[in-house]
């Protein structure tokens, strides 16, 4: 997925986690996330499990270590959510 179509796939994303509050976040904030989607896919996490990474107050140092030292995405996002 092009850099675009994640920007594009987060909006529609943010939008569906959030459908009470649209303007939730500034452009900064956006781009913010978008960075933290397109680290958390590249430590092989799953697009939705990005998404939820992404947006939420975890530590990305945490999951490189996590990931890092072979623990697998899907036991990394349940430690750190």
């Amino acid at each position: 997925m092009a850099e675009g179509d994640l920007g594009l796939a987060l909006d529609r994303e943010l939008e569906l986690l959030r459908l009470d509050q649209p303007d939730l976040y500034s452009e900064e904030e956006r781009r913010v996330l978008l960075w933290r989607l397109l680290q958390f896919s590249s430590l092989g996490f799953d697009y939705p499990t990005s998404v939820v990474l992404a947006d939420a107050p975890v530590d990305l140092g945490q999951a490189r270590k996590l990931v890092g030292a072979g623990c697998p995405p899907e036991t990394a996002s349940r430690i750190l959510l």
